[in-house]
């Protein structure tokens, strides 16, 4: 998949086999922006943030029935590269995770849980999203404390508020919440 230009987009909306997919890309163009949409063979790639994809949610499921497409989102954290991308978009490709209707970075991470490299590859995606690899230490000391903020705060040395805004952050950077079940399986797998 080639696109000339960044992307800072988090939810990455795969369309399969559209038929009509010259007219689905007008159409979508009339809610998003032109530079978010990616045809790759007969299929539309839409890279979307938190708010753009509130706005097409209900629109794409429309379109769906009447145009004849099926749908499949999966929600990554955000890049700032094509060569992040492309690298992110390889790696769905190979995982086929594409067959759910909706997966995200925890289903890819569990997919290649066996593969070290490419667990290493996520990792270093995931720091780059966030500036820091300070999602690992909270992850750490939310394990240690069974998920519980307030002692995970009081080990970490901070406040409590200030542990839920920094797991915000992360959330919302990463794609990865330690108040998901899933989410959390997939931190602890990338910590191993």
């Amino acid at each position: 998949m080639n696109s000339n230009r960044l992307i800072n987009g988090k939810h990455f909306i795969y369309i399969f086999n559209c038929l009509s997919i010259n007219l689905l890309k007008e159409l979508i163009c009339e809610v998003i922006d032109n530079e978010k949409i990616i045809i790759n063979d007969n299929n539309l790639i839409l890279l979307l943030s938190d708010k753009e994809f509130i706005e097409v949610k209900e629109y794409l499921g429309a379109m769906s029935e009447d145009i004849g497409c099926r749908i499949s989102v999966i929600k990554l954290l955000k890049v700032s590269t094509n060569e992040d991308l492309n690298l992110l978009y390889q790696l769905v490709i190979d995982a086929n995770i594409l067959k759910n209707d909706y997966s995200s970075l925890s289903d890819l991470v569990l997919y290649y849980h066996n593969d070290e490299k490419i667990k290493k590859i996520i990792k270093e995606l995931i720091i780059k999203a966030c500036a820091s690899d300070e999602i690992f230490k909270i992850a750490k000391a939310m394990f240690s404390e069974n998920l519980n903020v307030s002692k995970a705060a009081n080990k970490l040395y901070m406040h409590r508020n200030t542990l839920n805004n920094k797991l915000d952050y992360l959330e919302k950077n990463s794609g990865l919440s330690l108040r998901e079940f899933k989410d959390c399986i997939a931190l602890y797998e990338l910590m191993k």
